[in-house]
């Protein structure tokens, strides 16, 4: 079984509220679903998922230590603001949070 952990020591370094933290956190375990369900079996190691919510955009980074069998393996997750540049968005990477890992993953 795959031990899930909230990476605390990194949470100050992007200002989220309990809401948005809430949602970005639902967010993450949908990207990770589909990390797993179609990322994994063709060897990617890093996957990325954007959303809004409400007049903030983010990204959410997936990504393995070891993205290559055999198993286990740990997965990292990770939350990036975006900011407006024009008609689009771009991942900020000053900003961000470690939301979890899960290690020994046996997926």
């Amino acid at each position: 079984m795959a031990k899930f952990k909230i990476a605390e020591q990194y949470a100050r370094q992007l200002e989220l509220s309990d809401y948005e933290r809430g949602w970005i956190e639902c967010e993450s375990q949908k990207a990770l679903d589909e990390y797993r369900k179609d990322m994994l079996p063709k060897g990617e190691e890093d996957f990325w998922h954007g959303f809004q919510l409400g007049d903030r955009m983010f990204d959410i980074n997936i990504w393995s230590e070891q993205g290559e069998r055999p198993l286990p393996f740990t997965i990292y997750c990770s939350v990036y603001e975006c900011q407006k540049s024009g008609d689009n968005w771009t991942t900020d990477t000053s900003k961000y949070t470690s939301l979890w890992r899960i290690e020994n993953d046996n997926t």
